[in-house]
């Protein structure tokens, strides 16, 4: 698989190395100038006049303008996010040699559904983190860090720790490291990832930086380090803090540990009507770990009326996935729950895998 994906890089690049020439540049000065001028307006706060003025630089058919204006329709800039749009320029870009390009294409596809195109992902990053060292050091840095999560998760290539962590160290540009890279920096740490010792203390230096770019995911993090004392003295309100911010972002952890403290009066006054509802956010995103919570609230009637076959389904949903407090819950309450409740349970359960897929567990 991996050879095929490497000749279809081949042919998707052409000449794209030519580019990585300091030199060989062919971007005509008014794109270039359209360019800065739109990000200019974009930080100025005037969205749809940024999109306007990339629109025009791309319309030159430079290939970097055409990559910008991709970013602008994935991310939503001026107008709605439109993926589809996106994909379609990023190919465009890659065909006209775009660096850029390349690099964005390449991220894309490593969350693809289909594994060909994983591959082909891999292989874009790849021959960006390949080319002769007169590509400037910071797109180096940016192949890096996309393919670290590859060999980190196994996108398009065979799942190696060691080598995706090795990666992450040098996409670490100390100023500029997107938050992506320090939050799995942080996740190294903490964990132990390729035969690094754990460092508590580390782990949050890199969460902290993160969470300075706006990153959910080391929000929570943080939240879980003040919560546990890990690597920073414990503090369940500054913990409360930062997990709320998380599921105020709409991260499903964030959500389930919001629910959770509110529902112990972690850091927070005790609030069961709140607390369910914060599980009911994370719960329809698939989390078992919100299935469980929201299920055992349902069982006791906490936060709302009792359903005890609505909260039988949502914890046998959990426990169904590996989530072992589930499992444990289902042999704590086993004879609290009618034979009639379990049977509702049942076509509850397979009606919301049919909608929903089945749920993970939180990671």
């Amino acid at each position: 698989m991996l050879r095929t994906c490497f000749v279809m890089s081949l042919i998707a690049l052409g000449a794209f190395v030519a580019r990585a020439d300091p030199d060989a540049g062919n971007a005509a000065p008014v794109a270039s100038d359209w360019m800065l001028e739109s990000g200019a307006t974009l930080n100025a706060g005037d969205h749809a006049r940024a999109r306007e003025i990339m629109e025009s630089a791309a319309a030159t058919g430079d290939a970097e303008a055409i990559n910008g204006l991709a970013q602008y329709a994935e991310m939503g800039v001026g107008g709605e996010p439109d993926p589809v749009l996106a994909r379609k320029l990023y190919e465009q870009a890659v065909r006209g040699r775009s660096i850029g390009g390349a690099l964005n294409l390449g991220r894309l596809l490593l969350d693809s559904d289909d594994a060909t195109e994983r591959c082909r992902g891999a292989d874009l990053l790849q021959r960006i983190y390949s080319v002769p060292k007169s590509l400037e050091t910071g797109v180096k840095r940016v192949a890096a860090a996309g393919l670290a999560y590859a060999y980190l998760l196994g996108r398009g290539v065979e799942t190696d720790v060691a080598k995706g962590v090795a990666l992450l160290e040098e996409a670490d540009f100390k100023q500029d490291t997107d938050s992506h890279t320090l939050y799995l920096l942080g996740r190294t740490y903490e964990s132990g990832w390729g035969g690094h010792a754990p460092d508590a203390k580390r782990a949050y230096d890199y969460y902290r930086r993160a969470s300075e770019l706006d990153n959910p995911k080391a929000w929570w993090s943080l939240g879980m380090a003040f919560l546990n004392g890990s690597g920073v003295e414990a503090d369940p309100v500054e913990a409360y803090r930062w997990v709320r911010m998380a599921g105020e972002a709409d991260d499903a952890r964030g959500e389930s540990s919001t629910a959770a403290m509110l529902a112990l009066g972690q850091g927070v006054a005790e609030n069961d009507v709140e607390a369910r509802s914060w599980y009911e956010r994370a719960a329809i995103k698939g989390s078992a770990h919100a299935l469980r919570g929201l299920g055992f609230m349902l069982l006791n009637g906490e936060g709302g009326e009792r359903d005890a076959g609505l909260g039988w389904a949502y914890v046998t949903l959990a426990a169904e996935v590996g989530d072992e407090n589930a499992q444990l819950l289902m042999r704590q309450h086993e004879g609290d729950v009618s034979h009639k409740e379990k049977r509702a349970a049942r076509k509850i359960a397979a009606d919301w895998v049919a909608r929903n897929g089945k749920p993970s567990i939180d990671d």
